[in-house]
């Protein structure tokens, strides 16, 4: 962090894979991933649908290489899936090891101390309408286990990454649980990811204000704000605006604080 400013970036990543080819391998994310720093090149990232050990990514930790590739010291990776959404997968039990996915903070700023909340998950899923470059798909999803990271930095500020459920209404409950409990952490948080919530709502409902207003999704066509970084009274920011990227069905988005 120079100048005391703070480059925050959220990014939804698909699990690293390239919409022209579909290939998820080390190589691909690097490439997705050299082309945000050299764009941005952000002090903290919060990245979601993230692969830890799967077949399907090349059995890489991508929330390591990208700490790696950052330069960053400091990062959290806490899978939410055991095995492979959208194939065969469990709830993670805080023990068991092997392929999973879920979300990561990583900073290049020193963190303090780590926090986890872990979140009730929907007990159903939706239909949901898939854009892909070839046109929209159908398809039931079940909703998956949530959990929110927040990192604790040395000037006190808490940052904190999730990705909320699709289901209407529950992620609004998340979102909820997760001001609550960043309340009881400090006064001046700043929270991101991709919260499932159109047209602003997640500002509107958390109480925080909205850093960025860039619609996110999807990436090749945005038309919908999924993504947002929001932020408490007293810090203020201002936005950056990707442009398309070579990985994701979600743009990054990202902010300058200080």
């Amino acid at each position: 962090m120079s100048n005391n400013l703070l480059r925050i970036t959220s990014w939804n990543l698909l699990n690293g894979r390239s919409l022209i080819d579909g290939r998820a391998d080390a190589q691909t994310l690097k490439k997705g991933i050299d082309d945000l720093i050299a764009e941005f090149s952000p002090d903290i990232i919060g990245i979601q649908e993230v692969d830890f050990d799967q077949i399907r990514s090349g059995r890489i930790h991508q929330a390591e290489l990208i700490a790696q590739w950052m330069g960053a010291k400091d990062f959290r990776y806490h899978p939410t899936v055991l095995g492979t959404p959208g194939d065969i997968w469990s709830a993670h039990d805080g023990e068991s090891d092997g392929a999973s996915y879920g979300i990561a903070l990583i900073s290049k700023v020193p963190v303090k101390r780590w926090h986890i909340k872990k979140l009730q998950k929907a007990p159903f899923g939706i239909p949901l309408a898939v854009p892909t470059p070839r046109g929209v798909r159908m398809r039931y999803v079940p909703d998956e286990p949530r959990v929110a990271i927040a990192a604790e930095l040395e000037d006190g500020t808490i940052v904190s990454v999730t990705h909320l459920s699709f289901v209407p209404g529950f992620n609004v409950r998340q979102l909820r649980v997760i001001t609550g409990w960043l309340s009881t952490l400090g006064k001046r948080v700043i929270l991101l990811g991709d919260f499932n919530l159109p047209w602003g709502l997640a500002a509107r409902l958390s109480g925080l204000k909205s850093l960025t207003n860039s619609n996110s999704y999807p990436s090749w066509d945005p038309k919908v704000q999924f993504d947002y970084i929001l932020a408490s009274s007293g810090i203020d920011g201002h936005e950056f605006k990707h442009k398309q990227g070579s990985i994701s069905d979600h743009r990054p988005i990202s902010a300058v604080i200080g």
